[in-house]
């Protein structure tokens, strides 16, 4: 699967995992974020139908042959984000290893010295999260995980 637009949310998002760890990719060039998901975090929840897009197709064939694309490898998991920004060529790489429970992410660039960031774990905005009696989450509650 390729897209060719960024994701700006969680729901855009393509993901990766192993059964037990998720990885949610998502963002724009210059800020990529991954939002992870563990197996007994997750209980199914509800999705809205996908709108029917198929006037768009002109638009999406042209916009594959230039230089931004998000690609999904159904076999392997991988997420691949690769652009161009001028001369300089990159690419983000994400899978999650099903021996090894842990994501694991490469950066790179046809470019020496092209690639600066930092990297930061933030916890996931989550006024759209639901229990698992379907209630909305409340963060101001607190509530007996055990």
């Amino acid at each position: 699967m390729t897209m060719i637009t960024p994701a700006e949310q969680w729901r855009e998002a393509l993901p990766s995992g192993n059964g037990t760890i998720g990885a949610l990719v998502y963002g724009s060039i210059g800020t990529e974020r991954i939002l992870f998901n563990h197996n007994e975090l997750w209980y199914g929840g509800n999705t809205s139908d996908i709108p029917d897009l198929s006037a768009e197709l002109p638009v999406v064939r042209k916009l594959l042959f230039e230089d931004y694309s998000r690609t999904l490898d159904f076999e392997s998991g991988e997420v691949e984000v690769k652009w161009r920004d001028g001369e300089t060529s990159y690419s983000r790489r994400l899978f999650v290893s099903i021996p090894d429970s842990i994501s694991v992410l490469s950066l790179k660039a046809n470019q020496k010295n092209a690639i600066d960031g930092e990297v930061t774990l933030d916890i996931h905005d989550l006024k759209d999260a639901l229990l698992k009696n379907g209630m909305l989450f409340d963060p101001g509650f607190t509530y007996d995980l055990i």
